[in-house]
């Protein structure tokens, strides 16, 4: 198969897992695949991803080939795979607007993003880039609430006929104004946000089609109680302390087996188990939990 030519806005931890990975999987091929849910995708590789254009705003980073910008503070991911070659791509400055979250405001360096110096990139700009890359899907990893930045890149990637897989809960592919745009060019668009490689809604969706092979049918309600660990940065969430290094919140999540909606949501700090929420409750007569 021919490169899958990707361009990417914002270069933060997500970008460089993604880069790290790619150059992984190139490195050690299918024999050492892990983290991958498929190694062919229809003929597709992950070493087939070819990073043509990027995209930031951080003086650390603007300017600087790929390869050496993810590693780039506030950048903090673990970084299984240092051997990152050039890559021929620089990073260009890209546009503000609403991209750097309010509570970076007045942290260290290495914790938060410093705005390059350079002039903002225009609409044109950025449209003529992609089209001169010759990128064929612009993958969004901006910050968590940048709707203004996000609406703005997946503009421009419209304009230069180019799909987009967005990849932070900010409202696009499920937006019926934005899909109906990207349907008359026939561009796919992708999103909103990405899932947990395992987390509680593949353990619900197991669980549920389990049942279904099995012949099982609910005629009384059955609920999974399942929680995930979201790693928080230290310096900007010291009151939710995990372990030495890094702060963490915990998302307890009941989910009713019959349908797809959580019934019950509680947030605490990383250390604590589910069992202890069980007491928080209400418990519903001839249910199983």
């Amino acid at each position: 198969m021919t490169a899958i030519r990707t361009a990417i806005v914002g270069l933060g931890n997500c970008a460089s897992a993604l880069i790290q990975g790619v150059h992984y999987y190139r490195e050690h091929g299918d024999s050492r695949s892990q983290g991958l849910m498929h190694w062919d995708l229809g003929g597709y590789l992950p070493t087939d991803v070819e990073i043509v254009a990027a995209f930031d705003i951080d003086k650390r980073k603007v300017g600087m080939d790929v390869g050496k910008a993810i590693f780039q503070a506030p950048n903090c991911t673990k970084i299984f795979h240092r051997a990152v070659p050039k890559t021929g791509t620089v990073v260009q400055m890209g546009r503000l607007l609403d991209g750097i979250p309010a509570h970076m405001h007045g942290l260290d360096q290495d914790f938060c993003f410093v705005p390059s110096a350079e002039p903002e990139a225009s609409r044109e700009t950025i449209v003529d880039s992609l089209r001169q890359s010759g990128a064929e899907i612009l993958v969004n990893f901006l910050p968590v609430g940048a709707q203004k930045a996000t609406e703005f890149y997946v503009d421009c990637a419209l304009a230069a006929e180019v799909a987009v897989v967005n990849c932070i809960p900010v409202f696009i592919a499920s937006d019926p104004e934005w899909a109906r745009r990207f349907a008359d060019k026939s561009l796919p668009l992708i999103g909103d946000d990405v899932k947990s490689q395992l987390g509680a809604t593949i353990v619900h969706r197991v669980l549920t089609d389990l049942f279904r092979q099995r012949g099982v049918e609910l005629d009384q309600t059955v609920y999974a109680m399942d929680a995930t660990t979201i790693d928080l940065c230290l310096s900007v969430f010291p009151w939710a302390q995990f372990r030495t290094t890094k702060s963490a919140i915990k998302l307890h999540t009941l989910l009713d087996l019959r349908g797809n909606i959580p019934t019950f949501i509680h947030i605490s700090d990383g250390k604590e188990h589910e069992v202890n929420v069980l007491d928080n409750l209400i418990a519903e007569a001839g249910a199983f939990y």
